[in-house]
C-alpha cells in the first residue's frame, strides 16, 4: 500500500486534482521509479496498481491535526 496515501492531506491532494480536472504528478528519484515501473511489469501490468488502489482504507488516513483529518473527510464526503 501506498504511504503516501494513508497521510489524510495528501489523499485530499488527490481528491482535489481529480475534482478539478487536473493534473497529478508523484516525483520519484529514478532509482524508485524504474523499481515502480518494474513491479507494475512483473505484477501484471496497471491492473495490478489498480488492485493496490482500490484496497486503500482511506478512511485510516491520519493527520497531525485531528481537525484536518476531519474538515478533510467531510470536504470530500460533501463532494462525492
Amino acid at each position: 500500500s501506498p504511504l503516501t496515501l494513508t497521510r489524510a492531506w495528501c489523499i485530499f491532494e488527490v481528491f482535489a486534482c481529480e475534482s478539478t480536472c487536473s493534473a497529478f504528478h508523484v516525483a520519484m528519484t529514478k532509482t524508485v521509479s524504474a523499481r515502480f515501473v518494474d513491479d507494475i511489469k512483473r505484477e501484471g501490468s496497471v491492473a495490478s496498481m489498480h488492485r493496490v488502489l482500490h484496497a486503500l482504507q482511506c478512511e485510516t488516513a491520519e493527520a497531525l491535526a485531528p481537525q484536518d483529518r476531519e474538515n478533510i473527510f467531510d470536504n470530500i464526503r460533501r463532494t462525492v
